[in-house]
């Protein structure tokens, strides 16, 4: 099941997808087998949507055919008939306007996408790892201990602040995993330790004392 920190990444990646066509090329193997499993949903959406746009594309050409031939309907052949127009017939005039129409439209859909390209790389800002002071101040604030974030920082470091194979996005989240493991093992010892019987605590006792006064058993 996903966590916050990974639900928000493929929502992420499913919008990038969706609206920009790309691929997502950072995703951990849980986060890419959840996206894989909306693809082909997405997909279908998409191709709808496409099919839509072509169908109103077609219904914009039949309706300006029939706008042209009703405008040139009983207009004059000749020029001096035409209030002073030059020869250029109607029918052109409407193909020009449309074309300067589609080509505004495609302007603005390449900036409405440059903007949400530019929008998501704001929201996505570079990854900069923490300093070991940092990480202590942070462990600290989540009951956790020193020891606990040398060997966090430490780790991180030395692997180049990775996640599996990919670039670390936030070490907060990180760290608070890390918190949830050591206190996840510490319970098993404890629960190993607890499963200790009486008989078997004096025992070992009674031998390490045995031990200390060179008596071996």
């Amino acid at each position: 099941m996903l966590n916050p920190e990974q639900y928000k990444r493929v929502i992420t990646s499913m919008r990038r997808y969706v609206e920009l066509g790309e691929e997502p090329d950072a995703l951990e193997q849980l986060e890419q087998m959840a996206f894989e499993t909306i693809r082909p949903f997405m997909d279908s959406n998409i191709s709808a949507y496409q099919r839509r746009i072509q169908a109103q594309r077609e219904n914009g050409r039949k309706r300006g055919k029939g706008n042209q031939a009703t405008a040139s309907h009983g207009l004059p052949d000749k020029a001096n008939e035409s209030h002073g127009l030059p020869s250029e017939t109607m029918g052109a005039k409407i193909q020009n306007s449309k074309a300067k129409a589609k080509a505004n439209s495609n302007t603005s859909v390449l900036e409405s996408k440059d903007a949400k390209a530019s929008n998501a790389r704001a929201r996505s800002p570079c990854f900069a790892p923490p300093d070991l002071k940092e990480v202590k101040l942070y462990f600290t604030e989540k009951s956790g201990t020193e020891a606990q974030a040398e060997r966090f920082f430490y780790h991180y470091e030395a692997n180049g602040w990775k996640v599996g194979k990919n670039s670390m996005k936030n070490w907060k989240a990180a760290a608070s995993g890390w918190l949830s493991r050591d206190k996840d093992q510490r319970s098993v010892k404890s629960a190993g330790t607890a499963s200790e019987t009486i008989d078997d605590q004096i025992s070992r006792v009674l031998n390490n004392m045995d031990k200390k006064r060179g008596f071996e058993t």
